[in-house]
């Protein structure tokens, strides 16, 4: 739960408050004025919001979004609390969607944009789940290369959605399977990388640890045919 509080602009006195599991709150008894109210939450962001005016029988009197302060901080807390955490692209949900779990957290990965490595001798390219698709054509297209699939979200769906709803293309991830693909897997203690096919076949039960998330594709570079 989130810690409130409600400091009076003229008085300089403070009354508090904390929410309830579904996040709502009841503000305490407060007299007529002007207040600076602060929400704060282990492992997120702390919010103000100033001169924030008080009427007569107000319960809410502030809309608070707390933002993580890291994506380990907020998995590691989620962890400690044992509560569901259901990670979200851009949204686009045009091949699958990211369905919230009741009670738990929506972590968004939008932020995690950064294209890491571009490796045209080896035809490879790594990247955080939420760089978009374009982006990632984009960057290839300096070294005379492009990422093959076309989807009409390209401009806005993030690459870590393609892969895990396995879109654009139904036969994206058979197409990883064939060139050997591994997915990054990250978490709080650390990284490390598995085998796609053990992936799609142990997804949610054998692979993926508590707190860890897939943070990137690999593909190793084509081996030259034998005569």
């Amino acid at each position: 739960t989130a810690r409130l509080e409600f400091r009076n602009a003229d008085t300089g006195g403070t009354r508090e408050t904390t929410t309830n599991e579904a996040g709502f709150y009841t503000a305490p008894f407060l007299s007529i004025g002007r207040y600076s109210v602060t929400a704060k939450l282990a492992g997120f962001g702390t919010v103000v919001r100033e001169a924030v005016d008080v009427g007569l029988n107000q319960t809410r009197v502030a809309d608070f979004q707390l933002k993580p302060a890291a994506v380990a901080e907020t998995v590691r807390f989620a962890r400690s609390a044992r509560l569901p955490v259901v990670t979200r692209g851009n949204g686009t949900g045009l091949s699958g969607g990211s369905v919230p779990v009741e009670g738990g957290f929506v972590l968004c990965l939008v932020h995690l944009n950064r294209i890491l490595e571009v490796d045209p001798a080896n035809l490879t390219l790594l990247a955080e789940s939420g760089a978009i698709t374009k982006a990632i054509d984009d960057a290839a297209l300096p070294h005379g290369l492009f990422y093959p699939p076309d989807p009409g979200s390209m401009k806005i769906s993030t690459i870590g959605g393609n892969v895990v709803t396995a879109s654009p293309i139904g036969d994206l991830p058979p197409a990883l399977h064939a060139l050997g693909a591994t997915l990054v897997l990250a978490s709080p203690r650390g990284r490390r990388e598995v085998a796609l096919e053990e992936f799609w076949t142990g997804y949610r039960t054998t692979v993926l640890a508590p707190g860890e998330l897939v943070v990137a594709v690999r593909v190793p570079a084509p081996q030259p045919a034998v005569a």
